[in-house]
């Protein structure tokens, strides 16, 4: 229940590909479908603007997945892994939030959790009850917005 759709996620790929021209990272993928997903979803952003080929990261130990964060600029993330391993790496970071209480987040002044505006039917769900995710109702220009408030 904490995902976007694929189809959300490429959008948010070609938003933050066209307002910070920065290459892109898509992190995630412990296992072979979620691998697959990710490739789906650059694929997908790539056929939305040519200009955006966003950079798959492998299935990477933990020690490694943080190398690859550390550097980064800023990070857009569900209430996952990445977003505690950024908040430890005091990297900015947006968080979609739904399932879980943005209220239990701490971004350290590094970061901004966004809501869907109509809140979440699922809280604490493994799986979403509605056909389109409630994370997918966060605008793109919400999270360009919110990555611009972090990188201030």
């Amino acid at each position: 229940a904490k995902q976007v759709s694929e189809a959300k996620a490429a959008r948010l790929l070609v938003a933050a590909g066209r307002a910070f021209r920065r290459p892109l990272i898509l992190l995630g993928g412990k296992d072979a479908s979620e691998i697959s997903r990710n490739r789906r979803i650059a694929s997908m952003a790539s056929r939305l603007d040519s200009g955006v080929r966003p950079v798959l990261a492998p299935k990477l130990p933990l020690r490694s997945f943080a190398a690859l964060l550390e550097p980064c600029a800023a990070l857009v993330t569900t209430d996952s892994l990445a977003l505690h391993v950024a908040a430890a790496l005091r990297r900015p970071a947006v968080a979609l939030v739904g399932p879980t209480s943005a209220a239990e987040l701490d971004f350290h002044g590094r970061g901004r959790a966004l809501l869907p505006a109509d809140g979440c039917s699922c809280f604490y769900a493994a799986r979403c009850s509605r056909p389109r995710p409630c994370l997918d109702d966060i605008t793109e220009g919400d999270v360009v917005a919110a990555l611009r408030r972090c990188l201030r």
